[in-house]
């Protein structure tokens, strides 16, 4: 393809689903998971996966695909104001199980986006056309019309924004809470979380008694139920004219830890209830870093993990599937710079990298088989190859440079989280030589490293301080328990690969899905650092 030029700015496509849209809507690759999301009758509906799988293409697809979507954003929904209230706050640290009110929350946040899709409400005059059709829909039905009555009363949430309509109920729920409790405690009220802890327990007892009368609140809890059931029998009942809702963005910093796990959790448990609605389905992404840390914060009896997994459909990719994203993806790229040409991915790339793999065999080895890693490493080459017709194997490995440091940056973001000392467990594993077997690295690096991440842990509050210590101060006895715990988060975030024993194979979790009790690994288990991060770590292995 010797008339083909490789042009400043030459890409094929932007890592983020955000923002790749032109490519998203011509190169869309369907691995199952669109059809199992839009599908009806399956009740999965959570997208599962790591950072760049895919989760946000998905709901791009569906809102450009599907004529009834309705997309809700976290922060645009002003969640955070529930997370600011020191009211709510004050209650919730007084003992008080807001869950019905979070549940209570998402139901009514729903409802009226359905409606207001459904009957195309943007001014005050749709909302009386809307209700004048609600209510031709059935004869008396004291059910029924309790449900229209609920409607009525949040007449002018169906045109004003989504912000103002939440701010609405939760100033309602604030009101309430305010009045169940006398003067002296209203002012310790307003103090928020620190006024609870200066609580006495009688006047904590009184709290707790008072506020989740007022937070089980029967009378809206049953009218939302009568809203639900209208919906489901007169109104959102045409399976050929289906009704999506998509709730992106959950793993953003849109509330404090403590009560976004709270609402995540009452929205998994609001989802089943709107699946009596038979032409209605809401997705939502997760990211799994955020499904672990919402699991192991949630401690509340009656709720079980294992009951919601059922609904998790896990964003999953396979070499072929990378294959014919990247050949779609250049296909477009010149297909629309040049059009008289049919180019594939295979014509302006390496063949053959060492004597094993092509170009494109060596790319997507190098990351976790998701669509973000494969863009934005084959967008490295193109900008090493400016100028060029053909990305050689030397432009490879110029772009694999700045694309290892990049992942292994991504690599910390992402699980920052719930490790934000990862960076630091790096260092255990740079320079080794990759297949090494764990001993050869309890050596004086590792005690040398021990003492450090002692003191920094001590001055950052990082986990596994006394581990560190213990370890550097015996380190034949309580090195291999501290190494065991870093292997094992390095296995979880997909850093390394393990093979346990000399009869079992090498696994990678990102792709064989094994979960590893880090006290299976043994002196003798060899450790395989992923290829994505062999530059940057410095490992020396055979490729």
């Amino acid at each position: 393809m010797a008339d083909i030029i490789f042009r400043k700015g030459f890409s094929i496509g932007q890592p983020a689903a955000e923002e790749d849209g032109q490519y998203l809507r011509v190169c869309f690759i369907d691995n199952g998971v669109f059809e199992i999301a839009t599908d009806l009758d399956e009740r999965k509906c959570i997208l599962v996966g790591r950072t760049g799988s895919g989760k946000s293409a998905i709901i791009e697809k569906i809102i450009s695909d599907k004529s009834n979507t309705i997309r809700l954003n976290p922060e645009y929904l002003s969640l955070n104001n529930i997370s600011n209230s020191s009211i709510i706050n004050f209650f919730e640290e007084a003992g008080i199980h807001l869950d019905s009110f979070y549940k209570t929350l998402w139901k009514h946040i729903f409802v009226i986006a359905l409606i207001k899709k459904k009957y195309n409400i943007v001014e005050e005059k749709d909302f009386a056309r809307a209700l004048h059709s609600l209510m031709s829909l059935y004869r008396k039905d004291p059910v029924k019309d309790a449900a229209v009555q609920y409607i009525q009363q949040w007449d002018n949430s169906f045109w004003i924004d989504e912000e103002y309509r939440l701010q609405q109920l939760t100033n309602k729920v604030e009101k309430d809470l305010s009045a169940s409790v006398d003067l002296n405690l209203l002012n310790k009220a307003k103090l928020g979380a620190k006024g609870a802890r200066n609580l006495s327990e009688e006047e904590k007892t009184d709290v707790i008694h008072h506020g989740q009368t007022v937070i089980v609140d029967k009378k809206q809890i049953r009218q939302l139920e009568n809203v639900i059931k209208l919906l489901s029998e007169n109104v959102f009942t045409d399976r050929n004219n289906p009704y999506y809702i998509c709730i992106d963005s959950l793993d953003d910093d849109w509330a404090e830890d403590a009560i976004r796990f709270k609402l995540i959790k009452a929205l998994f448990e609001t989802i089943r209830s709107f699946k009596t609605m038979i032409n209605v389905k809401i997705i939502i992404t997760m990211r799994v870093d955020l499904i672990d840390s919402l699991f192991s914060s949630i401690n509340s009896g009656g709720f079980q993990s294992e009951k919601y997994k059922g609904y998790f459909i896990n964003m999953k990719w396979t070499k072929t599937d990378l294959q014919d994203l990247i050949n779609k993806r250049v296909h477009h790229l010149f297909e629309y710079k040049y059009t008289k040409w049919n180019v594939s991915a295979s014509d302006v790339i390496a063949k053959t990298i060492g004597k094993k793999q092509s170009g494109i065999e060596y790319i997507i080895d190098r990351t976790f088989f998701r669509p973000r890693e494969v863009i934005a490493f084959f967008n490295g080459c193109l900008e090493i190859a400016e100028g060029k017709s053909y990305i050689s194997d030397t432009d490879i490995k110029k772009a694999e440079y700045n694309y290892s440091n990049e992942r292994v940056i991504a690599l910390c973001e992402e699980w920052s989280r719930l490790y934000p000392y990862l960076n630091n467990f790096l260092d255990v594993v740079r320079g080794i030589n990759d297949g090494v077997e764990v001993s050869h690295l309890l050596g004086t690096k590792f005690q040398e490293f021990c003492a450090e991440y002692s003191d920094i842990s001590k001055q950052k509050n990082y986990d596994f301080s006394s581990e560190a210590a213990n370890a550097y101060l015996d380190l034949k006895k309580s090195g291999i328990i501290f190494i065991r715990i870093i292997i094992g988060i390095l296995y979880k975030v997909g850093v390394v690969g393990l093979k346990l024993h000399s009869n079992t194979k090498r696994v990678f979790l990102f792709s064989e899905d094994i979960k590893i009790d880090s006290r299976h690994i043994e002196l003798t288990s060899k450790i395989y650092v992923h290829k994505a991060f062999w530059v940057a770590l410095g490992i020396q292995g055979n490729d």
